[in-house]
């Protein structure tokens, strides 16, 4: 027996992120834990727990959210000191996945899609965004399994700090 825990952007489509042993039939009481470290401050995520039975019959539970903050009391907040893409969640995807952006400052970003041979597929944000950590959904429906690239760009407003960086997903279907 095992439980499996999942987790999603929409509370609908679920990707495993973790699998824990289950201890079999026992009278004592047993704890089971887990803490999600690839998460961000600010986004909304969904988990949902399900178990295993011995002969591989899952049991899907209740859906609950999180929306994570480091923060140690309402009073402290996080600053974002440099601009940064993270890596996307989840990776490998199917249909959709999420990139998170860390703005420094106020900046005029794009964020673009290319598929292998370096065409265009979709522009995901064209425009001036606040300081702050912004996350954007890309969903791949309607598109061929693959690999894509984003690719970021910022230019501060205050300090015109240039930055751009590219990171590599594969959509699977």
């Amino acid at each position: 027996q095992a439980f499996l825990i999942e987790r999603g952007d929409d509370g609908r489509h679920f990707t495993q992120i973790a699998r824990i042993n289950g201890r079999g039939n026992t009278n004592n009481r047993t704890r089971y834990s887990y803490v999600d470290n690839n998460v961000f401050n600010g986004q909304k995520y969904y988990y949902r727990l399900s178990d295993m039975d011995f002969n591989g019959k899952i049991t899907h539970h209740n859906v609950i959210s999180a929306t994570p903050n480091s923060a140690t009391d309402a009073s402290e907040t996080v600053t974002i000191t440099s601009f940064a893409l993270h890596p996307a969640y989840p990776n490998p995807f199917n249909p959709q996945t999420t990139i998170v952006a860390d703005l420094p400052e106020k900046s005029r970003i794009t964020l673009e899609i290319y598929n292998l041979s370096g065409k265009k597929i979709k522009t995901l944000a064209d425009g001036i965004q606040s300081a702050g950590s912004h996350p954007y959904v890309f969903n791949g429906k309607g598109l061929s399994s693959g690999i894509y690239f984003f690719r970021f760009s910022a230019r501060g407003m205050e300090s015109a700090t240039e930055f751009t960086q590219y990171r590599r997903v594969m959509l699977i279907k």
